[in-house]
This record gives C-alpha cells, structure tokens and sequence, in this order.
C-alpha cells in the first residue's frame, strides 16, 4: 500500500517536518476540506443539534459566548493537554471549573451555570448524542474539544514507556522524583502500543472519543458520524497549533490575552514535541513500522485534519491569522534510508 507513497521532509530554522503525499494526490486536509459529507452523517448531525444557535452576550466592551463549556477530553493513556485548558480556564478566563466528569454526571446543576468549565474526560456513550450536553435543546450551552495529532500521541508515549522501563530496571535504590514524569506520561497499567502492524486498543483514540466504538470495530460510518458531531463544536483547539488556536479564546470566551499562555505553550507542549522530533532520527522505530502506524490510525489523521480545517476556518470568521502552510506540517518521518536531522541547514528529502 505504501510502494507509491512519496514522502517529503523539510528541515526549516533546524525543526524538521514531513509531508507524506501520494503522487499526483492531495494532502489529507485537502482531501476532507473538499470531501461532501455522507446524506446520513448530515442527517445524524442534525437531528442532535437541529435548531441550534449560538448565543451571545454583551458585556462592556467584551462579548462572548453565553453558557457552560463542555470540553470533550479525549480519554486515555495519551496526553491531549485537557489539564492544561482547564488551569488556562481557570487563571486567563476566571472560570469555575469541574474536572474528571463523565456523561453520567451530567445532572449536576452547577456544570450548567454560565461561565463554568467542565472537563468532560469520557467517550460518548451508547444511546447518548450532543443534545445530552444542550445541544439542540435551546439551551446556552459552549461545545469544545483539544486534539493533538495522533502520531505525535503516539509516538510521545511510547518513547516515554520505554525510557520508563529502562528507568525501572536501572534504579537499584527505587526511582528518583526527576524520572517520574516518565512514568506520568507512560501511563505503564495501560496497554502501550507498538510499531508495526498488531493492532492495539488506543488506535484511532480521537473517533474512539467522538464515537464509543472500540478501535477494531471502527469504519468510515464513524468518521462520518465524528465529523458531523464535530460541525456543532465552538472551540477546536489543536495542540500542534496551540500560539493560535488558543486565540478563539479572546474572540468567542471573552478571556483576556494572557501572556502566560505562550510560555505555557512552549515549556508543556511544543517542547515534548520538539524532543521526539530530536530523538526520532536514532532510528529505534523502522520505516515499515512507521508506516503501519499511519495505516492504523488512518481514520484518525483524517479525523485530526478535518477538526484542524474547522479549528482554522473559526480562526478565519474572527479575523484572527492563521497558521502558514509551513507550519502545518506536524509529525516526524524518514528520508530515504537515513533519518532527517533537525541539525545543519534546510534541507528536503523524498521517497518515492
């Protein structure tokens, strides 16, 4: 499946990015951005959100969305920085919050009160939709969600498993405090998926998310059915495009700038990425596996790529800019038989 995948990787101001391309085809943003949606995922969409408005309120020189935000935080081993929204709610947009919430908890009055904060850390589940969060019902109510690119979660955790175990097994004198955050961001009591072809519990994890179906029972239907959910969303935050996404905060939250939000970007996320992407030339993931992670979580790229497009088009209706095609370019790949390095001067490889 892959004999004809033409790959490029460009190395720009030493971070190097990959586009991964078939000849002659697309990308997949450009794929899904010009995809017509199936008659029945509008359908599904509509009839969880059929009438809904957004409402808006005036509040001195702010306006904002009216209502509580629900969060989907994609729930798992992987780290998709739901944590970090809630602290940003908490500290730029002076909002009560409540974490930890599952669609069974959603008869509590106070995740209802305006200007509240609840991460929803649960998958829909069977026989629920978006009306149980308000949608649809005429009621004020903010729909969001963070994703991060789903071989980057991949990738950083599995990295992190394996630095783990090497710790365990190197500390004679029980682990000391600095390693812990591997652990953390291991997640060991859960299954950690592997390079290469065997499936695993946690792949495709945002549709699993936006679905409740199980990773080996997904389909295109379930792409569809995300998509359509995705459509009624306000905020999209992407955390590869965190210095802009973050922004629909001010237009569509009413939360002041806040300058911490940038630093926090940079210490917490972009510099976890920037050390797989480090780390990704030593070679310890093959060509071949590498692929077969693509293939698995295939459904899940396209997914990602259809929430960035929608997370952009809302940066685009608030005058807000949007980030440069260089940019865009996310995940870490091979060049040939040898492996990029974010070292020396530009540079552009293929494979074909």
């Amino acid at each position: 499946m892959f004999h004809d995948l033409c790959i490029i990787v460009v190395v720009v101001f030493g971070v190097f990015q990959v586009k991964a391309l078939r000849p002659g085809q697309p990308s997949l943003s450009e794929r899904t951005v010009g995809k017509r949606t199936t008659v029945q995922s509008e359908a599904v969409g509509a009839s969880e959100c059929e009438g809904r408005k957004p409402q808006w309120v005036q509040e001195g020189a702010i306006k904002r969305l009216r209502g509580p935000v629900f969060n989907i935080h994609v729930a798992g081993p992987y780290h998709t920085a739901g944590r970090f929204l809630v602290d940003l709610a908490v500290k730029a947009g002076k909002m009560n919050y409540t974490m930890y919430q599952r669609w069974g908890d959603l008869g509590k009055a106070e995740l209802w009160k305006d200007q509240h904060w609840t991460d929803l850390e649960d998958w829909f589940p069977k026989g629920h939709t978006l009306r149980d969060l308000g949608c649809g019902t005429g009621r004020a109510t903010i729909l969001g969600t963070v994703a991060r690119h789903p071989l980057n979660m991949f990738l950083h955790r599995w990295y992190a498993c394996k630095d783990w175990e090497q710790i365990v097994k190197s500390s004679e004198r029980g682990v000391p405090d600095a390693a812990k955050k591997k652990r953390d961001e291991c997640h060991p009591l859960a299954a950690v998926c592997q390079p290469g072809e065997e499936p695993c519990e946690w792949d495709n994890i945002l549709l699993q998310a936006f679905t409740g179906v199980p990773a080996a029972s997904l389909t295109r239907a379930d792409l569809e059915l995300a998509k359509s959910r995705l459509r009624n969303f306000d905020i999209i935050f992407i955390v590869e495009h965190f210095s802009h996404t973050l922004q629909l905060t001010t237009t569509r939250l009413g939360w002041r700038p806040d300058p911490s939000s940038g630093s926090l970007n940079a210490t917490l996320h972009k510099a976890d990425e920037s050390e797989d992407q480090e780390r990704f030339p030593r070679g310890e993931i093959t060509r071949e596996q590498w692929q077969a992670v693509m293939e698995r979580n295939s459904l899940d790229i396209e997914f990602y790529d259809y929430m960035r497009e929608l997370a952009f088009g809302m940066l685009r209706a608030d005058g807000l800019p949007v980030p440069p095609e260089d940019e865009r370019i996310v995940v870490p790949q091979w060049r040939n038989s040898v492996l990029t390095s974010r070292r020396g001067s530009s540079q552009e490889a293929r494979i074909v």
